[in-house]
């Protein structure tokens, strides 16, 4: 996967867009109940799934089924590209 930190976007290694990531609360990972797979916001109350270790594939047939969900990105993932440019 690619993502932009700039614009928030999470793409496929073909470029596709998964989604663009937006959360008005910016809850930290540590402040959410839950597992290393998901964790519930104490904001808003969504599951929050940890892209760490997922596919490409996986995460957007989750987007498309639920395009609500909301995904947490760590710059440090193995399966994460960094990317600045335009995808």
């Amino acid at each position: 996967m690619k993502f932009n930190p700039i614009t928030k976007e999470l793409f496929t290694d073909e470029h596709e867009l998964i989604k663009k990531l937006h959360c008005p609360f910016n809850v930290k990972w540590s402040e959410m109940h839950g597992n290393e797979t998901s964790r519930q916001c104490t904001k808003c109350n969504h599951s929050v799934i940890n892209t760490k270790g997922l596919t490409d594939k996986f995460l957007l047939e989750m987007v498309k089924d639920n395009p609500n969900t909301c995904l947490r990105v760590g710059f440090n993932q193995s399966n994460i590209q960094i990317s600045f440019n335009d995808i």
